[in-house]
């Protein structure tokens, strides 16, 4: 960075290019966190994204997958999931906060990942997925001693 700035690169300038949002950011945003829930007693944050919310906010999926750090800045949570509910199957983005392990839990419904940031993707509906994810948080609550 040094070098770009003594060849007369504007940092500030490009930083801030890179940081835009199109409109249709903020409308899936919406969307994202008027699905937003708390559960675990504020330990654990969800929020749903279905092609129906991408429709409505001119979105696609590629426009998704950041949402997830944006659920995860929430005040007293341990972990974040974002599910991306296809229809078919559902693709979990998990995060933690370090006390518990989004790989055990991705793990447990057959995907993988590290401990901080995971992910799976699960063959059924979103209400069948949304309890399998439920139960191996718990799971992992319970191992950490937070449930």
């Amino acid at each position: 960075a040094a070098s770009l700035v003594e060849r007369g690169a504007r940092l500030a300038w490009i930083n801030d290019r890179l940081s835009q949002n199109p409109p249709r950011y903020f409308a899936l945003l919406r969307e994202v966190l008027g699905s937003m829930a708390f559960s675990h007693g504020g330990l654990i944050v969800t929020a749903r994204v279905d092609e129906a919310m991408l429709v409505r906010a001119g979105a696609a999926w590629d426009d998704v997958e950041s949402y997830v750090n944006t659920i995860r800045s929430a005040r007293g949570t341990e972990l974040a999931c974002l599910f991306k509910d296809y229809g078919t199957h559902v693709k979990l983005s998990l995060r933690s906060r370090g006390r518990v392990s989004a790989q055990n839990i991705a793990v447990d419904l057959g995907g993988g990942g590290h401990f901080p940031a995971a992910g799976a993707t699960v063959q059924g509906g979103y209400e069948a997925v949304s309890k399998a994810f439920e139960e191996a948080a718990l799971t992992e609550l319970e191992r950490v001693g937070l449930a």
